[in-house]
């Protein structure tokens, strides 16, 4: 059972982040707005969550001058940093994770998290799933590559023995990004005119730096609306649409961090027909599995299941109550379950916010009751960070409802609304977490509240305070 804690206003207004967490950090990247209204170009930057306050701040990288080091000088930079990074953090984050949730250490945070390397963090180690999201965003954790890998056509002779350093993204929008090794991968999206990035930006939270990786190998063709998961050293990359978005790719490749070499990835059997986009992919005990989306014959897909060992893909007997296909929702992973929450379901034209847990060993779905303060409204294209044993959920797109359409019109209007909030689902909840939700929902006379003790009252003033971030 899980209960909601915080239901908080305000946080970054914007849909298509791709956010991951490191400690007890939520890094958010994607657009926002400058403090001054003057500037009305589309800014990209990173919105900060720290998950003890519910504070969000902002980092912006407003020169794009670029550094270009020897890729030796570069690796001593990084080294060097590791080193630092070492010294200062021996009693700080025990674990790292996957990404946006699927390093296992690792769509996607933490209070310390398991999953920083993906989209947030599992304590149990060995799960993580995927954001704008989600994002919102496992990975296993022995260091054998099991993926079968296709070694021919690498672009060794293209490659350039230089590292930009200190260059900053451009705006984009359907970008991935994961953790691993205490930085963040960014790889795709779309840019301004169209264009899908094919670049690995590699952004140090400690040094506040971005990087440009060079990659070798198979480097593929720049996508948008796919999704990226951490796998041992490997960051696979699945779906979405290829530069001239007309194309639904149905390969499968993975990125070495440790080789800084891209491969195609051999996958064997019958593949999931046609590609897709808008979806979600955890990584559960070596197998991705893939949720939702769409493509240019399925409107609202469901579950595929890649074993990230043999290289095939499965389709699960499922069984209890199963989702209904949807798009642009959220998932993650914690102690082996994968979790979807919210999405679009286009069929119906209709903005949800329903949760439902698969378990992967008996291929059951739930239909998850929710409890404790307000859950969030319906919606899509958020973000879903988990950080030990709390989720985070913020941002996105809702329906207008004050138009009073009929459902097919609203959504041809694409009438919708951008979301700020935040709402922290706790798997672990204490006492402490249920006192406080029975405070904010019947109330407490001042006298009452000036006799708690001094961090129960900061708890809940962090837990009622509305962000002021755009």
């Amino acid at each position: 059972m899980a209960y909601w804690t915080v239901s908080l206003n305000g946080g970054p207004k914007r849909a298509n982040q791709a956010a991951a967490a490191l400690g007890c950090r939520i890094y958010s990247f994607g657009e926002f707005d400058y403090a001054d209204e003057s500037s009305r170009s589309p800014v990209f930057g990173i919105h900060v969550l720290n998950t003890e306050s519910y504070r969000w701040h902002q980092l912006l990288a407003t020169s794009r001058n670029c550094l270009y080091l020897p890729l030796e000088r570069y690796a001593e930079v990084h080294r060097n940093q590791a080193a630092r990074n070492a010294d200062n953090n021996d009693n700080d984050n025990d674990s790292d994770g996957d990404i946006a949730n699927d390093n296992d250490s690792g769509n996607d945070g933490a209070r310390d998290n398991a999953n920083d390397n993906n989209n947030g963090g599992d304590r149990d180690n060995g799960n993580d799933s995927d954001s704008g999201n989600d994002n919102n965003n496992g990975s296993d954790s022995d260091n054998d590559n099991d993926i079968d890998i296709d070694n021919d056509n690498d672009n060794d002779d293209t490659h350039e023995n230089l590292v930009a350093y200190n260059e900053t993204p451009h705006y984009r929008i359907n970008h991935t990004v994961v953790m691993y090794n205490r930085k963040f991968y960014m790889w795709g999206g779309c840019t301004e005119g169209l264009i899908c990035c094919t670049k690995m930006f590699c952004f140090d939270p400690e040094e506040e730096i971005w990087s440009v990786i060079p990659c070798i190998g198979q480097v593929p063709i720049g996508r948008t609306r796919h999704t990226a998961v951490v796998f041992n050293d490997m960051m696979i990359v699945y779906g979405g649409r290829e530069n001239n978005l007309t194309n639904f790719p149905e390969t499968v490749f993975a990125y070495n961090f440790t080789q800084n070499r891209w491969y195609e990835m051999i996958i064997e059997g019958e593949m999931p027909a046609n590609g897709r986009e808008f979806h979600t992919a955890c990584v559960i005990n070596r197998k991705m599995y893939v949720f939702g989306g769409k493509n240019d014959f399925v409107n609202d897909l469901g579950l595929d299941v890649l074993n990230l060992e043999t290289g095939r893909w499965e389709k699960p007997e499922e069984t209890g109550d199963i989702p209904c296909g949807r798009r642009n929702h959220s998932a993650w992973v914690h102690q082996g379950m994968l979790y979807i929450f919210g999405g679009y379901q286009h069929d119906h034209y209709q903005h949800l916010n329903t949760l439902h847990e698969f378990n992967p060993e008996t291929s059951r779905w739930r239909l998850l009751q929710q409890y404790g303060l307000n859950r969030p409204i319906s919606r899509q294209r958020h973000c879903s960070v988990i950080v030990n044993d709390r989720v985070f959920i913020f941002g996105g797109l809702g329906a207008v409802a004050e138009f009073n359409l009929p459902p097919s019109i609203a959504a041809d209007a694409q009438l919708v609304r951008e979301i700020a909030d935040l709402h922290v689902l706790d798997y672990d909840f204490k006492l402490e977490d249920l006192c406080i939700i029975s405070l904010l929902r019947n109330g407490v006379s001042s006298d009452l509240f000036n006799l708690l003790p001094f961090w129960i009252k900061y708890n809940i003033s962090m837990r009622v305070t509305p962000n002021y971030v755009t």
